[in-house]
């Protein structure tokens, strides 16, 4: 009798904690490359937390971010779907004596990549269909 409670124990635990990694990961993962001099910095963001982050705003400021992006909802989300259905692309390339930004789509990614010789490196990967939740719960 214990060892058939312990083994549906285990099993629902097992399973809880399957499906919170499911639901975790689901949103896709972000990640942040940052390399300097001092520092390499590897960060990866479940985007189901920063969807999680937002509810820990304060409220007074969300009320703004809806209030400015409100009226920009249905472009914005047209943009993002547009893109996500486009080949892949550099979509803006800036070349300058201080840095090189890159912003392109590849895949069901936008990737960002800055480079500032002598300073830093900076390469974000973000998956699209992430950017187009937080931004419709942005907006909600």
């Amino acid at each position: 009798m214990i060892i058939k409670l312990g083994v549906g124990l285990l099993a629902g635990v097992l399973g809880l904690v399957s499906a919170g990694v499911i639901a975790l990961f689901q949103g896709g993962i972000a990640t942040v490359y940052v390399q300097t001099s001092d520092l390499t910095l590897f960060i990866p963001v479940p985007m189901a937390a920063a969807e999680l982050a937002l509810h820990f705003a304060p409220e007074e400021e969300m009320q703004q971010v809806r209030e400015d992006l409100a009226p920009h909802k249905e472009l914005v989300l047209a943009a993002l779907q547009e893109l996500a259905n486009c080949p892949d692309a550099v979509l803006v390339e800036v070349r300058s004596q201080d840095e090189n930004v890159l912003v392109e789509k590849q895949g069901s990614d936008l990737i960002v990549d800055v480079d500032s010789p002598g300073e830093a490196q900076v390469h974000v990967v973000v998956p699209l269909r992430s950017v187009e939740r937080i931004f419709e719960a942005l907006v909600d």
